[in-house]
């Protein structure tokens, strides 16, 4: 009976993080349209009217929100931990390894080719799109036009969105789902989680892949870190190659000659990553 507690207390507490981050996300929202005048801009306005206004605000501050969401989860986690005292959120399991300079090189080099690799795949099954999808590519083309400076992006996709994310769901998620099911088992629904955090349907799928290989880094490395570098290394990418995509499209040969460099580059960076921790265990031993 107190192993069965045991379970149910990792599964709510995974639960609850998860809660969090929503709610976070809810609140950066309603924060955004405030700041912005949206919530006084309704009157006389249809329910699509106002719909489409409100997401079209959210689509022109989405990296103000995520800036936002982290900082605002911050708080709450704080307070958190807080309130147990001062006890880690993380359950270590050793995922407060150092990962070496060569680790975090190949582990973005990775990330690097997975981004473009995950990016056109995503496009590839995004060809069958069902009503919702094409409700979220036109959101897509607004997001495309977004104003906010380059550096803001930046910070919100390189640097907040790499280490929360890790933190969140190959940190405090991952580590409560290890104790309670099967390592695979684990890992599953830990990218199963992330995915849902995403548009649905090809955005799902591409972050489902991700969320596996994130989760496949930390298993191995038992290191946080590393999966951190890893993927800065897929939201660098990200930053870097979003305004070249109508030129990684421009012709199927162009599209499939990236998508199999991409992979290639993938996997030497997995390749090296992994041996470069294996010596540093070694080293260490």
């Amino acid at each position: 009976m107190n192993e069965l507690n045991e379970r149910f207390k990792y599964l709510r507490e995974a639960i609850g993080f998860y809660i969090r981050l929503l709610l976070c996300q809810m609140g950066a929202e309603v924060l955004v349209l405030t700041s912005s005048g949206a919530l006084t801009m309704t009157a006389g306005m249809s329910d699509l009217e106002m719909m489409e206004a409100m997401f079209e605000l959210l689509a022109q501050n989405s990296y103000r929100m995520i800036i936002v969401t982290y900082l605002l989860l911050s708080v709450v986690l704080w307070m958190r931990r807080r309130r147990t005292g001062n006890t880690p959120l993380v359950l270590v399991d050793g995922l407060d390894k150092s990962v070496s300079g060569a680790e975090a090189f190949w582990g973005a080099v990775m990330g690097a080719g997975g981004c473009l690799w995950a990016a056109i795949l995503m496009e590839l099954l995004g060809g069958k799109a069902t009503p919702f999808e094409a409700f979220v590519a036109n959101g897509a083309d607004v997001l495309s036009a977004n104003t906010e400076p380059r550096w803001l992006q930046f910070v919100a996709i390189v640097l907040f969105s790499s280490f929360f994310e890790e933190y969140i769901f190959r940190g405090l998620i991952f580590s409560r789902f290890r104790r309670i099911m099967s390592p695979m088992g684990a890992l599953i629904c830990q990218a199963f989680v992330f995915a849902s955090m995403h548009a649905g349907g090809a955005a799902s799928t591409s972050a489902m892949i991700t969320g596996t290989v994130m989760g496949l880094v930390v298993m191995k490395t038992g290191s946080l870190r590393g999966a951190i570098a890893a993927h800065a290394g897929f939201n660098l990418m990200s930053f870097m190659a979003s305004p070249l995509y109508d030129a990684i499209f421009a012709s199927p040969d162009t599209t499939k000659t990236i998508f199999a460099a991409s992979a290639v580059v993938f996997a030497l960076g997995a390749v090296f990553f992994f041996r470069s921790g294996t010596k540093s265990a070694s080293g260490k031993s």
